[in-house]
């Protein structure tokens, strides 16, 4: 995505697609997961499915999609890293992601 693009695009009430940076929270890192979760909770409205990218600096981390709570799908892949229980070592290591998201109402 060409960073001069807005973080966001907004069709009626809620936002179609859009990225952001997180700070991603490690082990024992409990007001990094919450600020992080916060974060997730104020881009993606909840029950909406869609698309995302997980990516660095460098290099995608990781892509998927979730079907019906992208937000949700969102918040359990920052918990499983701060729980220590994610074995995808690219997404452990990083300090920050920047996720790529399109909504699908």
């Amino acid at each position: 995505m060409d960073h001069r693009d807005p973080p966001f695009s907004e069709i009626g009430d809620f936002k179609q697609w859009g990225r952001f940076e997180i700070d991603v929270p490690h082990i024992g890192e409990q007001a990094k997961f919450q600020t992080a979760a916060a974060l997730v909770r104020k881009h993606i409205p909840l029950r909406l499915g869609g698309f995302y990218i997980i990516a660095s600096e460098e290099q995608i981390l990781h892509s998927g999609s979730h079907e019906g709570n992208l937000q949700k799908h969102l918040i359990h892949l920052l918990q499983q890293v701060h729980n220590g229980h994610l074995t995808d070592e690219r997404l452990v290591q990083e300090q920050v992601w920047t996720v790529h998201y399109f909504t699908t109402p």
